[in-house]
């Protein structure tokens, strides 16, 4: 192959992937909107699912009349855990929200960074 022969391939290569591109950008674009949303309503209803079993643990314990040391124990570990659920959600709240805001740049950063 000489080089016009390159040349001509390389732009019919070009005439075919061009109205593919702004397609795939499309599709880009909608799927990193909605891992946004869908990764925020998730964050949220595990805050809210967290703190209302924190909320309901410790009503139970104050209801009991003898609190031994057991369920003073499990109740505490059990609120420790749902703290630290409580908090991985609000450190994946962010990037989820930037999703939905600028999910221009993740898609950047998604072709660039799996070629």
């Amino acid at each position: 192959m000489n080089s016009n022969d390159i040349i001509a391939v390389v732009d019919h290569l070009k005439d075919i992937i061009t109205p593919i591109g702004a397609e795939v950008y499309a599709i880009y674009y909608k799927q990193m909107f909605y891992t946004g949303v869908m990764y925020t309503i998730a964050a949220i209803i595990v805050i809210f699912i967290s703190l209302y079993c924190i909320y309901q643990l410790i009503k139970t314990f104050n209801s009991t009349t003898v609190a031994d040391d057991d369920d003073a124990g499990c109740t505490a570990f059990a609120i420790v855990v749902f703290c630290i659920i409580i908090i991985v959600a609000l450190i994946t709240l962010p990037s989820s929200i930037m999703h939905i805001m600028n999910p221009d740049y993740y898609i950047i950063q998604n072709l660039l960074y799996n070629v």
